[in-house]
C-alpha cells in the first residue's frame, strides 16, 4: 500500500511532520472532518510501518557491510544483480528507483526497465 511505502521511506518519513501537517490542516479548515480522519488514519498507518522498518533495522545492525543495500544501506531481503554495473541491490529498491527516478542502473546511467 502507499501507506506503507512511505512509510518505509527511511529518509524522508517523519511522524512530527504528519503531525504538524494535520494539525495546520484542522486549524485552518483546509479538509473537512472526513478528510482529516482519513488523513490521520493514513499518517499513523505510515508510522506503524516505519516502527516496523525501524524494528527490522535494529535487528540486524551488526550485520556484514556485504549484505547491506548500496544505495539505502539498509539489509536487503530479496538481492539481485543489475545487469549494466554488477552492483548488488534489493530488488525494492531499485524498483521504487524506476518508478520514481528516471529508468537507469543508477550506479552507471544506461537504461534499466523491471523485466
Amino acid at each position: 500500500s502507499f501507506a506503507k511505502v512511505v512509510g518505509s521511506d527511511q529518509r524522508s518519513f517523519s511522524i512530527f511532520v504528519f503531525n504538524l501537517a494535520a494539525n495546520i490542516l484542522s486549524r485552518n479548515s483546509m479538509l473537512d472532518g472526513f478528510e482529516l480522519k482519513a488523513f490521520k488514519q493514513f499518517y499513523s498507518t505510515a508510522a506503524r510501518y516505519a516502527e516496523e522498518k525501524k524494528q527490522q533495522d535494529i535487528d540486524f545492525s551488526d550485520a556484514p557491510e556485504e549484505f547491506l543495500d548500496p544505495l539505502l544501506g539498509i539489509i536487503m531481503t530479496d538481492p539481485v544483480k543489475l545487469p549494466s554495473s554488477g552492483m548488488i541491490v534489493d530488488r525494492s529498491t531499485i524498483v521504487q528507483h524506476l518508478e520514481t527516478n528516471n529508468p537507469t542502473d543508477p550506479f552507471c546511467r544506461t537504461p534499466l526497465n523491471l523485466s
